[in-house]
């Protein structure tokens, strides 16, 4: 997948998340309003309650798909570890909105190291070389301690 790609499929994985709070707001902003006079702003409300409503069932059938694309490509991604397959269903399936950003960002936005490139963690010590490298290797060749002094 190209990184275009990956950019919309990332952008229209956090829009539901970021619907959801724009919606409670518009709910709040609307019983705060209150039932209103019956004025020019009725016609208003009706436009916009139609207008989220719309967007509304467009993101819940977003969602649907999203989770549909995302539990098939659990099982299609070989990033994904035999193990994990399984758990990653259940949460994508159970916790879609949180899930799935988490899972885009671990297993499809994240590029796989290559073995040609220079790993930039925390190595084992092996890869150092330091200027007293000869003070750490083993000395085979020194001569037998002496015998401890006896006080008997």
């Amino acid at each position: 997948m190209s990184k275009f790609w990956k950019k919309v499929l990332g952008i229209a994985t956090v829009w539901p998340f970021a619907y959801f709070i724009m919606f409670f707001m518009f709910i709040v902003a609307t019983i705060a309003a209150g039932p209103g006079d019956g004025g020019s702003l009725q016609g208003i409300y009706a436009m916009l309650f139609l207008f989220v409503m719309l967007i509304h069932f467009l993101t819940i059938f977003l969602i649907i798909g999203l989770q549909i694309f995302y539990i098939v490509n659990v099982f299609k991604n070989d990033r994904v570890g035999k193990d994990q397959k399984i758990i990653w269903t259940i949460a994508l399936f159970l916790g879609g909105l949180f899930a799935m950003p988490i899972y885009w960002y671990l297993n499809i936005w994240r590029e796989v190291p290559g073995e040609n490139d220079y790993y930039r963690g925390l190595g084992s010590g092996d890869q150092f070389d330091p200027a007293h490298k000869a003070e750490w290797e083993t000395r085979t060749g020194d001569p037998v301690p002496p015998e401890p002094h006896s006080w008997r």
